[in-house]
């Protein structure tokens, strides 16, 4: 059959020769040797197969039919001159190893070709567990061959971006048990979660899944797999990540962790359809994620993205122990920001791109006295260019929302942060 099953026939080198021109591929042939070990000891009389076995079987008899018998199952053969209780103690010998538990020794390609050969030819006989050692752990994959599936599908659409080895596909297998464990232990708790009126980190959470969704559209489009499984698993996770935390677990919105949970699935199910098919069963969607359509997604809010990224990062600003703290909050720009800002606006005007670091170096270049404030300046323009590309020139100087405002809003949530007894915000003009 060598010559009909391309696949698994080769011209020249390692394997046995069928004719002249045709060999059995090494991996198939390694592993069909070792299927046929189990009952050569009945068939050949010595290790050369030059005399007849003890059951007396000659080798012409031994058909397709015959080993479909004694290998799948099926109907005993009809036109074979082997009595029954012959091909019958040929199946018990078979079935006495079979299922199988193999183990592979590290980066051994072998498991991949076990799996393979076993769907396609011994499907009975799929594994029971296959443990492969990388050094520092077991792993059975048979007790979830969807989810290595989807691993290595994964891996395949990471090509090109990441080293690919075993311990990447072993890495992308453990973040999908991980998540589909989430979702299974949510799901038992939905019911309990919040229901009702939307605070900000709620607006935070399906503003950043809006703009994840728009993002990772594109990146399919541009034919960007890696990319795109990087935003809608990684990037996703993080956002629900930082939600779960803002809410403590338990106070987080119902309405969003279900819409979480459908969107991501249906975002990945061209790259993990299994891990995507597993979150709609959880879901209770009694329909295949082929047939759901992409997210119709609202506006992405900007503007609630804007004030949480701010929020982070003065949140990360104050380190320092003490039960009272006052934030001041400038009416304007120190001067020598504001003279930066217009450095920026003389390319904005002209309608060129502009890079922080140029404008940087010409600034300082004709105000050397800044030098040491570099940090500070780098920054500044990071968000003003920032704030340009999504609002505007006309943000180049300001926030796109009140800033005192939003920090009277979010005082208890930074005394809570910063363990604070008491939080004063004010005005200053210095």
């Amino acid at each position: 059959k060598a010559k009909v099953y391309n696949c698994c026939q080769n011209w020249t080198g390692l394997g046995t020769k069928i004719s002249q021109d045709v060999a059995i591929s090494s991996y198939s042939d390694s592993f069909l040797i070792t299927a046929y070990a189990m009952v050569s000891h009945l068939l050949q009389g010595d290790e050369e197969g030059t005399t007849v076995g003890t059951l007396g079987i000659h080798h012409g008899d031994l058909t397709k039919e015959v080993w479909d018998y004694v290998i799948l199952g099926k109907d005993f053969p009809r036109d074979t001159n082997i009595p029954q209780n012959l091909l019958d103690k040929l199946k018990s010998e078979m079935e006495y190893w079979h299922p199988l538990d193999a183990y592979y020794a590290a980066k051994s390609s072998h498991v991949i070709d076990v799996l393979y050969h076993h769907a396609a030819l011994f499907s009975k006989f799929f594994p029971r567990s296959v443990q492969e050692d990388w050094g520092r752990f077991h792993r059975k994959m048979f007790d979830d061959i969807w989810g290595s599936a989807d691993a290595i599908r994964a891996a395949v659409a990471s090509f090109g971006m990441f080293a690919i080895g075993d311990e990447f596909v072993l890495c992308l297998h453990q973040k999908i048990v991980n998540s589909l464990k989430w979702a299974e232990e949510v799901a038992l708790r939905i019911e309990n979660f919040r229901k009702g009126s939307s605070t900000f980190e709620d607006r935070v959470f399906e503003a950043s899944m809006i703009e994840i969704v728009q993002e990772t559209h594109g990146y399919y489009e541009k034919r960007r797999f890696a990319t795109a499984f990087l935003s809608g698993f990684d990037q996703m996770n993080e956002v629900k990540r930082q939600y779960s935390e803002y809410c403590d677990g338990e106070s987080m919105n119902g309405e969003l962790v279900v819409k979480f949970l459908e969107v991501q699935a249906i975002i990945l199910s061209p790259i993990t359809p299994h891990f995507s098919q597993h979150i709609f069963n959880i879901l209770k969607k009694d329909m295949l994620i082929q047939r759901a359509r992409w997210p119709e997604s609202a506006e992405c809010d900007h503007v609630v993205l804007e004030q949480h990224s701010y929020i982070q990062d003065l949140k990360h600003m104050f380190q320092k122990k003490t039960s009272d703290v006052t934030i001041l909050v400038g009416r304007c720009w120190p001067p020598w920001i504001t003279e930066l800002f217009e450095y920026a606006s003389v390319p904005i005007k002209s309608k060129q791109s502009w890079d922080v670091e140029d404008i940087w170096q010409v600034y300082i270049s004709k105000n050397p006295e800044h030098r040491n404030s570099e940090q500070e300046g780098i920054h500044q323009l990071s968000q003003a260019r920032d704030r340009c590309d999504r609002w505007g020139t006309e943000f180049l100087h300001v926030w796109p929302f009140d800033e005192m405002q939003f920090l009277q809003d979010r005082r208890d949530y930074l005394e809570q942060s910063w363990l604070l007894e008491k939080l004063n915000i004010e005005f200053t003009d210095n």
